[in-house]
C-alpha cells in the first residue's frame, strides 16, 4: 500500500487520492459533496468497498458491495466483539 491510513472526511473530500482502499459505508451517496468522492476515487485507481444493506446509485462504481449492516458487518471485519 502506498499510505496506509484512516481518515475521517468532512465537509470537503480530500485525501482520496493518498489511498489504495475507501470504504463507503452507510451512505445513500446522495449529498453533495460526499457524493463526489467515489467518481475522485476511481480516478486515481482506488478501490471502493461500499458496506450497505441497500443498493444505491454509484454501487456499479463499486469493485465491491457489501449487503449488511454497518454495525454487524465492522465487527466482523475489525474482528472486534
Amino acid at each position: 500500500m502506498r499510505n496506509p491510513c484512516l481518515k475521517t472526511l468532512g465537509f470537503m473530500p480530500s485525501g482520496y487520492h493518498e489511498c489504495d482502499l475507501m470504504f463507503i459505508i452507510g451512505t445513500s451517496l446522495n449529498v453533495s459533496p460526499a457524493n463526489t468522492l467515489p467518481y475522485h476515487a476511481v480516478k486515481n485507481h482506488v478501490v471502493l468497498v461500499e458496506i450497505n444493506p441497500n443498493v444505491t446509485e454509484m454501487t456499479s462504481l463499486m469493485n465491491f458491495s457489501i449487503r449488511a449492516s454497518a454495525s454487524k458487518i465492522l465487527t466482523q471485519i475489525l474482528g472486534v466483539d
